[in-house]
């Protein structure tokens, strides 16, 4: 599950000083596996991610049985422009915006970059 791809993907974003690292991308996708393996043993299993064709770093995920506020999002490790550092994109697809900041708090508060 953590080997590392040919490539990774370089993106402009508004980044969380939180969420990045100069650790290799490999290290950081370990971490924020083990982060979401820990929220979904918090969350009674309703915690779902999968990988998706479209990168190695890349994991969609979908936060359930909370009735009207589910949530999906997706997660990638990825370079940041310009600077030799990568850090970790989280972006809500769909749901309650409630949802996804409490699982974003508790993304940065748990991962150790």
């Amino acid at each position: 599950m953590h080997r590392p791809p040919k490539e990774i993907r370089t993106v402009r974003y508004a980044f969380n000083p939180h969420l990045t690292s100069q650790l290799p991308p490999s290290a950081i996708f370990q971490d924020v596996h083990r982060v979401l393996l820990l929220l979904k043993s918090q969350n009674d299993g309703n915690l779902k991610f999968e990988r998706s064709a479209e990168g190695y770093y890349y994991l969609k995920c979908e936060l359930t049985g909370m009735g009207p506020d589910d949530v999906q999002f997706e997660i990638e490790v990825c370079r940041i422009w310009l600077l030799k550092m990568h850090g970790v994109r989280i972006k809500r697809i769909s749901g309650s915006a409630l949802s996804f900041k409490f699982i974003y708090s508790k993304m940065c508060e748990l991962l150790l970059l």
